[in-house]
């Protein structure tokens, strides 16, 4: 009695999958077109602030990763994810460099001013 209650087959897993997979496709379509306008929002709204401007480019990075993956889970394909890697890591460079321009510029003019940062120079 008991083994034929635990084969029967509630739902159509295949059918599942495919319109979970519609609902992930959906959310993070949606979460990564509104994390590259806020990115691109903040990266043309901070051009005075160095720190605000690098946030906003790392947001925006952060975003057409998330698409890359997104993109890459639906369509089998690796590529995708190896390309979110190669993002990330670029990302984690240009902060790097945009933090040391900073730190030089704390130590030269003891302010993080936008006017500040002609006295790096040569």
């Amino acid at each position: 009695m008991f083994s034929t209650f635990y084969s029967l087959n509630f739902c159509n897993t295949e059918l599942l999958i495919k319109y979970s997979t519609y609902a992930f496709m959906e959310t993070n379509l949606s979460l990564a077109f509104s994390l590259i306008f806020i990115g691109f929002y903040g990266a043309t709204s901070f051009q005075k602030n160095l720190i605000g401007f690098l946030l906003s480019i790392e947001v925006l990075l952060l975003g057409i990763s998330l698409l890359f993956i997104s993109f890459s889970l639906i369509h089998n394909d690796h590529m995708g994810q190896i390309i979110s890697i190669l993002i990330l890591v670029l990302a984690g460079a240009e902060s790097v460099l945009g933090l040391t321009i900073l730190l030089v510029c704390n130590r030269i003019a003891s302010n993080v001013n936008y006017n500040s940062f002609n006295m790096l120079k040569g």
